[in-house]
């Protein structure tokens, strides 16, 4: 499969699901190219789940780093605008660090609709 380039604050974003990226459109954006789909505001927190797996066995290193640790201490005992500042500072200095990471969609097919989401995984 084809892949495609994502910021690296997009990537860790994706993976962990603490909000590093500028933009919700985004992570929006690599959500629907991991799984093939348009997905709708309900499904991103389940992509979300599974995307995180799939980007941690292939780019989970970019969490071992020492800038995105400070943001994950930071996300657990800082206030509001604690966050926001090293969020923002952790972006800049991913996307200057690491640039643009290329991704691989999902190559099983994920079924995120919620009636039957759950008997279908797996």
């Amino acid at each position: 499969m084809e892949s495609k380039e994502f910021p690296a604050d997009v990537v860790v974003t994706a993976m962990t699901g603490i909000f590093i990226c500028e933009k919700i459109d985004e992570l929006h954006e690599i959500l629907n190219y991991l799984t093939g789909g348009n997905l709708f505001t309900h499904q991103l927190s389940r992509a979300l789940s599974e995307c995180a797996l799939w980007l941690k066995q292939r780019h989970g290193d970019l969490l071992n780093t020492e800038d995105v640790q400070k943001v994950f201490l930071i996300h657990c005992l800082g206030d509001r605008t604690t966050i926001q500042l090293a969020a923002q500072e952790t972006q800049e200095l991913l996307r200057s660090k690491y640039g643009m990471i290329a991704v691989t969609p999902i190559v099983y097919e994920l079924n995120l609709n919620d009636h039957y989401y759950e008997s279908q995984r797996g």
